[in-house]
């Protein structure tokens, strides 16, 4: 399991953290992610989890061990266009629209869920003055931005796909609960991506309505992700175009059978287009186009 907890300072999210590192089984490893290094890594920074540098298997895989995140990839465009506005360009902060878009498709490739720890700001203050210490930013920093911090993150969540449930306001007494409805749902979507695991190059949803094969560059894929409507890149995938035509058969059919649309020049016969017809995958350049303009 990959569960994400997002939420303002003094939410709560760092106590309900506990409880389920303790309810986890087997092997969970905690993951701290604060501001980005660059923008530059922003991506590359949240695709460990925030797992510390010095662990060797950072990678989460499906079905190996589970990890918790503490803050991940909401925390860009939440904290990135107030506290480095030098470097938003589109509202989304450090890594843009289209790297948020990359990090949910990966995210859910992996079955990764969000939750988000909802307070209202008046609790969230007096929780961190309480607390009166200091994380990455100043006490009367986050006091001052706290109320904004929390319009964004509610923003930011209409625009997940790895958002599983809001966590409002968790009381002591209620933790537990809370920690199991977690577990039942991160389960669940683990269970989702077993298959898809060995395909360690796709990113997107366990059944995406379109499947676009490309050279397995990020660059590419964000120029892809940020030309995409608003309300369809929830409903792609990318995989390699290094795989066979058995290898991409496969995986539509994991996938549910999605159309199969490559970019550029793809090493089965050099077409510059595969197209899923009818579950069977054809090099037809033709036909697969006349499929993307309907």
């Amino acid at each position: 399991m990959w569960i994400i907890l997002e939420g303002v300072d003094g939410s709560g999210k760092s106590t309900l953290l506990e409880v389920l590192v303790k309810k986890m089984p087997g092997t969970v490893k905690v993951g701290h992610l604060g501001p980005p290094e660059s923008a530059s890594t922003a991506i590359l920074e949240c695709l460990s989890g925030g797992i510390d540098k010095s662990d060797g298997d950072r990678l989460y895989r499906p079905g190996s061990w589970h990890l918790v995140s503490d803050r991940l990839h909401m925390g860009c465009p939440v904290y990135g266009p107030l506290y480095r506005p030098d470097l938003d360009v589109d509202g989304y902060g450090d890594f843009g629209k289209a790297g948020w878009r990359y990090m949910e498709l990966y995210l859910a490739s992996r079955g990764a869920v969000t939750f988000l720890v909802t307070v209202s700001p008046d609790t969230a203050i007096r929780r961190v003055k309480a607390r009166g210490e200091e994380n990455f930013f100043s006490v009367e920093s986050i006091i001052e931005t706290l109320p904004t911090l929390i319009d964004r993150y509610d923003w930011i969540a209409t625009d997940s796909l790895t958002l599983g449930v809001r966590v409002f306001e968790p009381h002591m007494d209620e933790l537990e609960d809370w920690a199991s409805m977690i577990m039942a749902i991160a389960f669940s979507r683990e269970n989702d991506v077993l298959d898809i695991a060995e395909f360690d190059d796709y990113i997107g949803t366990p059944w995406p309505k379109t499947l676009i094969v490309c050279e397995p560059i990020r660059e590419t894929r964000l120029e892809i992700l940020d030309a995409i409507d608003d309300s369809t890149w929830m409903e792609v995938g990318f995989c390699s175009s290094a795989h066979t035509a058995e290898d991409l058969t496969t995986l539509a059919t994991m996938l549910d059978d999605p159309v199969i649309v490559g970019m550029g020049d793809l090493p089965i016969e050099a077409n510059s287009f595969v197209f899923n017809a009818n579950g069977k995958v054809v090099e037809d350049s033709i036909a697969a186009a006349a499929a993307c303009t309907h």
